[in-house]
Formats: C-alpha cells, structure tokens, sequence
C-alpha cells in the first residue's frame, strides 16, 4: 500500500492535512504550525513538521520517526521534538 496521498481538510483557518489507513500508517499534520501528530509514515508535509506529538504507541502511529529523523537531517531541517506518552519514553 501506498500512502504518500494525503487529504486536505481547512477549519476555519487551520489546514489539516494528512493520511490515516487503520492498522498501516497514521500521519496528521497542520502546516502551518509545523507540528505533526503521530508519524506512521513520512509525508512531504509531515516532514516539515518540527514537533511531532505521537499519541500512542501502535507501530502504524509512529513507526516512521528514523525516516522523519533522517530526512530532517538531510535537507538541514533543524533537530526535531518528539513529544510521546510517558510509558513510550523508556
């Protein structure tokens, strides 16, 4: 499966854009606050997130930080914050 498509959703003035298949991957990012929430695949827009909040600790929610990582790393996207549950932190 591929999940690179992302749907775009505005309320009000807030753009929300991201991509959810149950079990596979999670990603829901709003732009223009740079902040993500969770990262169970590395979109274009979740990349540019500096912050990303995981929700919880199902791979399909934040398997794709390393790419995240990785990719912020390669384009000098600055060092991001992941922000995850407590038990997750271990």
């Amino acid at each position: 499966m591929y999940f690179n498509h992302e749907e775009i959703m505005r309320i009000q003035d807030i753009e929300i854009v991201g991509t959810s298949v149950s079990g596979f991957a999670t990603a829901i990012a709003l732009p223009q606050f740079k902040i993500c929430f969770d990262c169970g695949v590395s979109t274009p827009n979740v990349q540019r997130c500096d912050t990303v909040l995981i929700t919880h600790g199902h791979i399909d929610h934040f398997g794709a930080l390393p790419a995240h990582a990785h990719t912020r790393e390669m384009v000098s996207g600055g060092v991001p914050t992941y922000i995850a549950p407590a038990p997750l932190v271990k």
